[in-house]
């Protein structure tokens, strides 16, 4: 029996659960202690098919949710891409500020006419860029009331306006804003 019991050791170290322990009716403590062994080889075979089986459900699940969010990150990705498609054909200026006034989006056309680059534009004021000095505090006072009242003068009605170029040309643009809120965010899309 003791052989036995270092062979069915040796067994489990190697991952082997599966082993018939043979147990005699005989009452000895060495017969008890391979009773024993027995049971615990079994519970140990038990645990070993349980984890298994919820790993593979736990495996089943991860490639459901990563093809679930592959799919949606190419649904995403083919929004963004049409979305700055039509954004870049678009004759007209197209510029995007966020809700503290920092462009986020600058169209082909706002280069074309404004001079300046993508670049150089993404990331910095609007009134920096093309917003005369005149008319800042308008700007900032309309944005500022925005945030407190959801409402501003010149939100959803077409104006002509005075911008200003990168070389310094003051220039008339026909101008259109609206806010747009995406999640709890709210961008001004601009058309000029």
């Amino acid at each position: 029996p003791i052989r036995f019991l270092a062979r069915a050791s040796d067994a489990l170290l190697e991952g082997n659960y599966s082993m018939n322990i043979d147990t005699k009716n005989s009452k000895d403590e060495l017969n008890d202690l391979l009773r024993k062994f027995s049971k615990l080889t079994y519970s140990l075979a038990s645990e070993k098919q349980k984890n298994q089986t919820l790993n593979n459900s736990l495996e089943n699940k991860v490639k459901a949710r990563t093809t679930e969010l592959e799919q949606t990150l190419h649904q995403l990705e083919k929004s963004q891409f049409l979305t700055r498609s039509v954004i870049n054909s678009s004759l007209d200026p197209v510029i995007a500020i966020d809700a503290d006034g920092f462009v986020i989006e600058w169209s082909n056309s706002a280069v074309d006419t404004f001079g300046y680059e993508k670049t150089e534009a993404i990331g910095k004021s609007l009134s920096e860029l093309i917003i005369p000095k005149k008319y800042v505090g308008m700007h900032k006072a309309g944005m500022k009331k925005f945030h407190k009242t959801g409402k501003g003068p010149v939100l959803r009605k077409k104006i002509e306006i005075e911008a200003i170029t990168k070389d310094g040309r003051n220039i008339e643009v026909e101008l259109f804003i609206s806010p747009v809120k995406i999640g709890k965010d709210i961008i001004f899309a601009s058309f000029l």
